[in-house]
């Protein structure tokens, strides 16, 4: 039994055994007076008046029974009043008690029928449940007999001289009462014990139903505040809807920010009907037939848009689920707003309506030349046609003069005035001016066109700096010819970089110029733009200038933000109006000037760089030859660092010169290996830890696996990132380094190969911040991993292992190099939106407004605690990307039901199931048949621990030892920009054919 048992049962044995003494205390408060009195009465009747002489007085017996009874009361009493229950009270009201007996004994003259009220005291001292007392009282008899019998024995025994061991024979009968009493006192004791017990027992048992009821309370309190909690802050809105009555029984409070009314407003019956756009309408209303129509469970997708309380649409996206029966048909929903999302999408078709129409421009202007052409020659050849006509009619004029015949000359000036003649000779040099005049402002215009798309640039990846502002302001003029333009250029020089860019730039200010212009110019007056342009050493600064009304200052900073998405990989950071080719080539724009009626933009762009920086081609393998030389494997199951150094440096040989790149167990003493490689190898050098290793003879948990690249087809530039926090910076001073070290190589192909901190939970931002500097630059990486352990993942940097960084390796190469990716999961079909997430931690608490745990668990078909890695691993989440799928692993299931990913996703997204394959047939599907081609991979430690559960390791390490695959299993893989789980990425070099 557990010491709180014990405590509680003494605890409770004691308070059962203070009633006991303060009944005990009770029994004596009565009795004692009550044989003070009893003492009193038989001392009157049983002694008779002593006299002297004539006079008689009271007896001496009844002067000590008064006197002595009331002495043996008011101790007791008073004790009992004042201390009721203690022990010292308990041992007095025992001691007058036995007094009483021998105080009636002496009464009575020592009478043998009054001992027995000695007996009778000892069974009601036995009353308190205490065997001490009898031994108090079988001495406080003995000593009393022994007293009086000494002094009056014939008080005690009724005779003058008793036998001396008299007082032994009455003490031993006590003490054979105080053994049947103790007895009887030991059985009620343990009674009184075993009561307590189970008294403590059932405590305890209340105690434990109470704390049950209590955490349950509390749970049921938290479970209820975390779905509230859910349902106020998430942007996600759940909602039910009678389908009988169409009442809406429960909405979340955020509709309110969502449609501007409040939850109450929509507890009128089919309420939605009068919110829905009257285009929505029908939809709605099959969705309701159809779901009314049968008794089966549906879940349904669709998309609607609701009027808010302020007149404005909101697009929203909801997932329904369809339940009960056809009398009692409840729909229940989740519904996001997608707003932003469908404002992208317009943004982004709009961009390709402009892309669109950029090209038809091109071949519009491209092919209008020659009609231009020959309009304007069948103009000028009218004009001279018409102007030697009227020199023939002249001369008929003249010909036909006053010495001609009459009724001929009649004739001629008859038909020149119907003809008129004058009016077609002053108007003939008009029409053929204007004619002229519009023609070469439609060159012009075709020649603008021409330039912005691309028809007209300063050699390869450059652009006239004077033409293409010169070109923009033609466009905007067309455009807005009640704007005057006025243009003070200095030479501006060649600039490189992408001519279409830079002049849809420069036209986007003029254009954004003159519509304020317009907007504050009156009823028929004309406005007027400045442009300058200048150079500065390396730099070109284009200034637009209007007069119109200012930008305000709180929007000064979101004016370019219709900008800031790229067509292909989304959001990008906020740059301004220029961002898409300064991203390229380091643009600048901003918003100058503080006056309230001057705005001024600046275009600032850098010098000329080499356009390979960018242009890096992805060649595919064409022809019959293949250099010579290519990247070599090596690898080593050593475990010593200078053993296993040694071991990879002499099996690269004289492939080390144009670079290494290593994935090494965490087990190493990683200082002593960093100086072992580097005394053994001399040329640029990078790595990681891993989570194992890939190497000839496959999947090695132990040693280093390596790649050389021979410095006559592949140069290796390491750039590290070392303040993760600040990647987006580091990034781009890489993206510029990069620029100028690949404008100086003659390779024609180029890779990167990230390498970061697998623990660092920085992935996204390094993989996407490098991808959107980089440009066209194919992008792989790994994670780096410490064998399972999670502890402390390494980077090789600077001749050192260092946590919290990432490298970056960029092989240049005159090989055809192709790209890999692929993963051996597809889409079930079934999906899920994000209610609550923290990317961030890459948590997700809600999905479809549930706890995510228990919403992804039912997905499955299983419970909660059933969600291990096998489970998980085999069925993970996935993001649609297009046409492509990635995906998104569960690391662990949390105690509040939340789920953990091994990537970050945002609220709102919306996620499929996936289901796996066969990881070895796709291999062979993928991976390149050839074998000169050498490929880097990184696959994920958890299609490695798949295949381990499957027995498959061995097989498939072989075939990747077989296909020249050296790399690693990685904590995360990332493509380009993107970071991946349960991925293989990397890329082939040499013979790249599949």
């Amino acid at each position: 039994m557990s010491s709180t048992f014990e405590a509680r049962s003494a605890q409770l044995r004691e308070v059962h055994l203070a009633h006991v003494h303060h009944e005990g205390d009770r029994l004596f408060r009565l009795l004692l007076p009550l044989q003070w009195a009893v003492a009193v009465v038989l001392a009157l009747a049983t002694t008779p008046f002593t006299f002297a002489g004539a006079s008689r007085a009271i007896h001496p017996h009844v002067w000590i029974a008064l006197v002595g009874g009331a002495a043996l009361t008011a101790a007791p009493l008073a004790l009992i009043w004042a201390q009721p229950g203690r022990r010292l009270t308990r041992h007095v009201v025992v001691v007058a008690q036995m007094l009483f007996s021998g105080l009636l004994i002496h009464v009575t003259g020592g009478r043998i029928e009054t001992h027995f009220h000695v007996f009778g005291s000892l069974a009601f001292i036995a009353f308190y449940r205490d065997p001490a007392l009898l031994v108090t009282a079988t001495l406080a008899v003995t000593a009393d007999h022994v007293g009086r019998g000494w002094l009056w024995p014939a008080a005690v025994y009724g005779v003058p001289n008793p036998a001396w061991w008299r007082f032994l024979e009455h003490a031993a009968w006590m003490v054979f009462e105080d053994i049947v009493l103790a007895m009887g006192i030991h059985r009620s004791l343990a009674d009184i014990r075993r009561i307590a017990e189970r008294e403590a027992a059932l405590t305890q048992v209340n105690d434990l139903v109470e704390q049950q009821v209590n955490e349950r309370t509390a749970e049921l309190a938290a479970s209820r505040e975390q779905f509230r909690s859910l349902v106020e802050t998430t942007q996600a809105i759940p909602w039910e809807v009678d389908l009988r009555s169409g009442v809406t029984t429960y909405i979340g409070p955020k509709v309110e920010a969502m449609l501007g009314y409040p939850p109450a407003h929509f507890g009128a019956a089919h309420v939605f009907t009068t919110l829905v756009h009257r285009d929505d309408l029908p939809q709605m209303q099959r969705i309701s037939a159809e779901v009314a129509q049968t008794d089966a469970e549906l879940e349904l997708e669709c998309e609607l848009r609701f009027v808010a309380a302020d007149g404005h649409l909101v697009h929203t996206r909801s997932l329904l689920s369809a339940l009960g029966s056809r009398e009692r048909r409840v729909l229940r929903g989740v519904s996001i707003d997608i707003s932003r999302q469908k404002q992208l999408e317009a943004d982004a078709r709009a961009a390709h309506r402009i892309q669109s129409l950029g090209r038809v421009a091109a071949s519009v202007a491209h092919e209008v030349n020659t009609p231009l052409q020959y309009i304007g020659d069948n103009v000028r050849f009218l004009a001279d046609a018409a102007r030697r006509l009227i020199q023939a009619v002249d001369r008929i004029g003249v010909a036909s003069g006053p010495t001609a015949d009459t009724d001929m000359h009649r004739k001629v000036v008859e038909i020149l005035r119907r003809a008129k003649i004058d009016r077609i000779r002053s108007g003939i040099e008009g029409a053929h001016d204007a004619a002229t005049l519009g023609l070469e402002q439609v060159r012009q215009i075709v020649r603008a066109l021409q330039s912005l798309t691309g028809g007209q640039q300063h050699g390869a990846g450059s652009i006239v700096g004077d033409e293409c502002v010169r070109t923009a302001v033609v466009l905007a003029h067309a455009e807005f010819p009640e704007i005057a333009y006025e243009i003070e250029l200095e030479p501006l020089g060649a600039i490189a970089g992408d001519g279409v860019a830079i002049g849809q730039a420069v036209l986007g200010l003029l254009r954004n110029a003159a519509e304020a212009t317009r907007e504050h110019l009156p009823a028929g007056a004309h406005g007027r733009i400045e442009v300058r342009g200048r150079r500065d050493e390396d730099r070109i600064a284009i200034e637009v200038r209007d007069f119109a009304g200012g930008i305000p200052v709180e929007i000064r900073e979101r004016l370019f933000e219709a900008l800031l998405h790229h067509p292909r990989r989304g959001p990008r950071r906020r740059r301004g109006p220029a961002s898409h080719p300064r991203h390229r080539r380091g643009a600048t724009s901003r918003p100058a000037g503080r006056a309230p009626r001057v705005r001024r933009h600046h275009v600032h762009r850098a010098a000329p760089l080499h356009p390979r920086a960018r242009g890096v081609s992805n060649s595919s393998y064409e022809g019959n030859q293949m250099p010579t030389a290519s990247p070599r494997r090596a690898s080593t199951t050593q475990t010593d660092p200078d053993l296993a150094a040694a071991e990879i440096a002499a099996q690269l040989g004289d492939a080390t010169a144009g670079g290494v790149v290593f994935f090494c167990a965490a087990s190493f003493d990683l200082p002593r290996l960093a100086a072992a490689l580097r005394r053994h190898i001399a040329g640029p050098m990078t790595g990681c830890t891993s989570a194992g290793q890939i190497g000839p003879s496959g999947f090695q948990p132990d040693g280093i696996v390596a790649v050389g690249f021979p410095a006559s087809c592949c140069t290796l530039r390491i750039y590290p990132l070392t303040r993760l926090h600040q990647c987006e910076l580091e990034a781009a001073a890489i993206a510029q380094a990069v620029e100028r070290d690949l404008g100086q190589s003659p390779a024609r192909n180029s890779f990167g190969l990230l390498l970061i901190d697998g623990l660092s939970l920085a992935e996204e931002r390094v993989a996407s911040a490098l991808f959107q500097e980089l440009g066209q630059l194919p992008l792989v990486g790994g994670s780096a991993g410490d064998d399972l352990a999670f502890a402390h993942t390494h980077v090789f940097i600077d001749d050192a292992f260092v946590e919290g960084a990432a490298v970056l390796a960029v092989v240049s190469t005159d090989l055809p190099v192709r790209p890999l990716k692929f993963e051996h999961f597809e889409s079930t079909g079934k999906r899920m939106v994000v209610t609550g997430a923290d990317p961030a931690r890459r948590l997700v608490t809600t999905l479809n407004g549930y706890p995510a745990a228990e919403f992804y668990a039912g997905m499955l078909g299983v419970d909660v605690e059933q969600l291990d890695a096998p489970t998980t691993s085999a069925a993970p989440i996935m993001l649609r990307v297009g046409d492509d799928y990635c995906v998104r692993s569960i690391a662990r299931v949390n105690p509040d039901r939340s789920l953990t990913l091994l990537c970050a996703v945002d609220q709102g997204t919306v996620l499929n199931l996936g289901r796996g394959g066969d990881i070895l047939s796709q291999l062979e599907r993928e991976l390149p048949a050839s074998d000169d081609a050498v490929v880097i991979g990184c696959d994920c430690i958890l299609r490695r621990l798949e295949l381990e559960r499957r027995g498959l390791a061995d097989a498939v390490g072989r075939y990747l030892g077989r296909h020249n695959v050296v790399g690693f299993s990685t904590y995360g893989e990332q493509y380009n920009g993107t970071h991946l789980n349960q991925t293989f990425v990397g890329v082939a070099i040499g013979d790249v054919r599949g």
